[in-house]
């Protein structure tokens, strides 16, 4: 279990997965599984033998110059947002 691995996880990862849970209530699905990728990204990261920032973010960048998934993530919740604005839906 991941809490197991690290305690210090505990509080964050139950945040982040209350707000999945939220998003859940109103959020399309295509929505929500943006944000559960998100999470198991961050959590893939936390759970990583210490890495410095730097060569962390220049790895990330080598493999893929775009900063998936949050950009998937906030794109696909931005656009649902707008057609909500819009249609009242």
């Amino acid at each position: 279990m991941i809490i197991a691995a690290d305690p210090n996880l505990l509080g964050p990862v139950a945040a982040l997965i209350g707000l999945i849970n939220r998003l859940r209530l109103f959020a399309l699905p295509d929505v929500v599984a943006a944000g559960e990728l998100v999470v198991r990204t961050i959590l893939e990261i936390a759970l990583k033998p210490s890495v410095e920032l730097r060569e962390l973010a220049k790895k990330a960048l080598s493999q893929n110059p775009e900063p998936e998934p949050l950009l998937a993530f906030s794109s696909i919740w931005r656009a649902d947002l707008d057609h909500v604005r819009r249609t009242g839906e």
